[in-house]
Protein backbone atom coordinates (compact mmCIF):
# COMPACT_ATOMS: atom_id res chain seq x y z
CA UNK A 1 0.00 0.00 0.00
CA UNK A 2 1.73 3.17 -1.21
CA UNK A 3 0.51 6.74 -1.02
CA UNK A 4 1.27 9.99 -2.78
CA UNK A 5 0.52 12.65 -0.17
CA UNK A 6 -0.22 16.18 -1.28
CA UNK A 7 -0.85 17.86 2.03
CA UNK A 8 -2.20 21.32 1.36
CA UNK A 9 -2.30 21.95 5.08
CA UNK A 10 -0.30 20.14 7.68
CA UNK A 11 -2.84 20.16 10.51
CA UNK A 12 -3.63 16.99 12.44
CA UNK A 13 -6.91 15.27 13.11
CA UNK A 14 -5.85 14.39 16.66
CA UNK A 15 -4.76 16.72 19.45
CA UNK A 16 -1.04 17.38 19.68
CA UNK A 17 0.61 14.47 21.55
CA UNK A 18 2.50 15.26 24.76
CA UNK A 19 5.75 14.27 23.01
CA UNK A 20 5.30 15.11 19.32
CA UNK A 21 7.33 12.97 16.87
CA UNK A 22 10.73 14.47 16.22
CA UNK A 23 11.01 13.92 12.49
CA UNK A 24 8.84 14.68 9.47
CA UNK A 25 8.19 11.03 8.57
CA UNK A 26 6.91 10.18 12.06
CA UNK A 27 4.76 13.34 12.20
CA UNK A 28 3.07 12.46 8.90
CA UNK A 29 2.50 8.83 9.88
CA UNK A 30 1.02 9.84 13.23
CA UNK A 31 -1.34 12.34 11.56
CA UNK A 32 -2.57 10.15 8.66
CA UNK A 33 -3.30 6.50 9.37
CA UNK A 34 -3.15 5.66 5.64
CA UNK A 35 0.59 6.25 5.71
CA UNK A 36 1.27 3.65 8.42
CA UNK A 37 0.81 0.75 6.00
CA UNK A 38 3.69 1.42 3.65
CA UNK A 39 5.71 3.55 1.32
CA UNK A 40 4.66 7.10 0.50
CA UNK A 41 5.93 10.07 -1.45
CA UNK A 42 5.22 13.63 -0.36
CA UNK A 43 4.20 16.07 -3.07
CA UNK A 44 4.19 18.95 -0.56
CA UNK A 45 3.72 19.22 3.18
CA UNK A 46 5.16 22.77 3.32
CA UNK A 47 7.74 21.99 5.99
CA UNK A 48 10.30 23.18 3.41
CA UNK A 49 9.94 26.47 1.55
CA UNK A 50 10.88 24.69 -1.70
CA UNK A 51 7.51 22.87 -1.64
CA UNK A 52 5.82 26.16 -2.56
CA UNK A 53 7.63 26.11 -5.94
CA UNK A 54 5.10 23.61 -7.28
CA UNK A 55 2.06 25.86 -6.72
CA UNK A 56 0.99 28.82 -8.87
CA UNK A 57 -2.23 30.32 -10.27
CA UNK A 58 -3.33 28.18 -13.23
CA UNK A 59 -4.40 31.29 -15.16
CA UNK A 60 -1.75 34.01 -15.42
CA UNK A 61 -4.46 36.71 -15.47
CA UNK A 62 -5.95 35.39 -12.23
CA UNK A 63 -5.98 37.68 -9.24
CA UNK A 64 -5.87 34.73 -6.84
CA UNK A 65 -3.11 34.70 -4.22
CA UNK A 66 -0.92 31.80 -3.10
CA UNK A 67 1.16 32.34 0.01
CA UNK A 68 2.54 30.54 3.07
CA UNK A 69 0.15 30.38 6.02
CA UNK A 70 1.97 30.31 9.33
CA UNK A 71 -1.07 30.80 11.54
CA UNK A 72 -1.15 28.54 14.60
CA UNK A 73 -2.60 25.10 13.88
CA UNK A 74 -2.67 21.75 15.55
CA UNK A 75 0.37 19.80 14.48
CA UNK A 76 2.39 22.89 13.67
CA UNK A 77 4.12 23.49 10.40
CA UNK A 78 3.11 25.70 7.54
CA UNK A 79 0.32 25.39 5.05
CA UNK A 80 -0.42 26.88 1.68
CA UNK A 81 -3.03 29.64 1.77
CA UNK A 82 -4.90 30.14 -1.48
CA UNK A 83 -7.26 33.07 -1.87
CA UNK A 84 -9.37 32.75 -5.01
CA UNK A 85 -11.07 35.82 -6.44
CA UNK A 86 -13.76 33.87 -8.32
CA UNK A 87 -15.20 30.38 -8.70
CA UNK A 88 -13.25 29.95 -11.93
CA UNK A 89 -9.80 30.52 -10.39
CA UNK A 90 -7.61 27.44 -10.17
CA UNK A 91 -4.28 26.59 -8.66
CA UNK A 92 -1.75 24.58 -10.67
CA UNK A 93 0.58 22.02 -9.12
CA UNK A 94 3.38 21.22 -11.54
CA UNK A 95 7.09 21.66 -12.27
CA UNK A 96 6.70 24.86 -14.35
CA UNK A 97 8.43 27.08 -11.74
CA UNK A 98 10.27 24.36 -9.78
CA UNK A 99 14.00 24.71 -9.23
CA UNK A 100 14.74 22.59 -6.13
CA UNK A 101 11.58 20.53 -5.41
CA UNK A 102 9.79 18.60 -8.14
CA UNK A 103 6.46 16.89 -8.68
CA UNK A 104 7.12 13.18 -9.13
CA UNK A 105 5.94 12.16 -12.63
CA UNK A 106 5.66 8.37 -12.14
CA UNK A 107 2.86 7.42 -9.73
CA UNK A 108 2.42 3.87 -11.05
CA UNK A 109 3.71 2.29 -7.82
CA UNK A 110 1.27 4.23 -5.61
CA UNK A 111 -2.31 3.43 -4.63
CA UNK A 112 -3.68 6.58 -3.01
CA UNK A 113 -3.51 10.36 -3.48
CA UNK A 114 -4.15 12.09 -0.17
CA UNK A 115 -5.00 15.77 0.34
CA UNK A 116 -5.54 17.55 3.64
CA UNK A 117 -7.47 20.76 2.98
CA UNK A 118 -8.89 23.31 5.41
CA UNK A 119 -12.07 25.07 4.23
CA UNK A 120 -13.15 28.31 5.93
CA UNK A 121 -16.82 27.41 5.43
CA UNK A 122 -18.91 24.46 4.30
CA UNK A 123 -20.25 24.07 0.81
CA UNK A 124 -17.11 25.11 -1.08
CA UNK A 125 -16.64 23.01 -4.21
CA UNK A 126 -13.21 21.52 -4.89
CA UNK A 127 -12.39 20.16 -8.33
CA UNK A 128 -9.23 18.07 -8.67
CA UNK A 129 -8.03 17.74 -12.26
CA UNK A 130 -5.09 15.36 -12.84
CA UNK A 131 -3.24 15.93 -16.13
CA UNK A 132 -1.12 13.15 -17.62
CA UNK A 133 0.53 12.09 -20.84
CA UNK A 134 2.29 13.98 -23.60
CA UNK A 135 0.75 17.40 -24.36
CA UNK A 136 -0.25 16.22 -27.85
CA UNK A 137 -2.12 13.24 -26.32
CA UNK A 138 -3.03 14.74 -22.96
CA UNK A 139 -5.43 12.81 -20.73
CA UNK A 140 -7.30 14.19 -17.73
CA UNK A 141 -9.38 12.88 -14.92
CA UNK A 142 -11.59 15.10 -12.80
CA UNK A 143 -12.95 14.52 -9.29
CA UNK A 144 -15.25 16.93 -7.50
CA UNK A 145 -15.84 17.33 -3.77
CA UNK A 146 -18.07 19.50 -1.61
CA UNK A 147 -16.00 20.56 1.40
CA UNK A 148 -17.14 20.79 4.99
CA UNK A 149 -16.03 23.61 7.25
CA UNK A 150 -12.63 22.87 8.79
CA UNK A 151 -10.31 20.02 7.89
CA UNK A 152 -11.16 17.79 4.94
CA UNK A 153 -9.09 14.73 4.08
CA UNK A 154 -9.56 13.85 0.42
CA UNK A 155 -8.56 10.34 -0.70
CA UNK A 156 -8.32 9.48 -4.39
CA UNK A 157 -7.88 5.84 -5.41
CA UNK A 158 -5.02 5.86 -7.93
CA UNK A 159 -5.89 2.39 -9.24
CA UNK A 160 -9.26 3.78 -10.32
CA UNK A 161 -7.73 6.96 -11.74
CA UNK A 162 -5.13 4.84 -13.55
CA UNK A 163 -7.93 3.46 -15.72
CA UNK A 164 -8.37 6.99 -17.14
CA UNK A 165 -4.87 8.51 -17.15
CA UNK A 166 -1.36 7.06 -17.46
CA UNK A 167 -0.02 7.05 -13.90
CA UNK A 168 3.56 6.75 -15.13
CA UNK A 169 3.39 10.21 -16.77
CA UNK A 170 1.65 12.66 -14.39
CA UNK A 171 2.32 16.22 -15.56
CA UNK A 172 0.35 18.15 -12.99
CA UNK A 173 -2.79 18.83 -11.05
CA UNK A 174 -5.29 21.67 -11.04
CA UNK A 175 -7.43 22.52 -8.03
Amino acid sequence: YSTVACLLGSCRSNPEPADPPANRFDRLVSAYSELKAGQFAVVADFEKSSHFELFHPADASSMSRIEPDQSPRRGGGQALKWTAQSDTNAIAIDNEHATTWYLKRDWADYDLLLFSIHAPRRGLRLRIDIVAGHPSHERRTISEWILTEGRNVIRLDLAELGERVPLDDIRGLRL
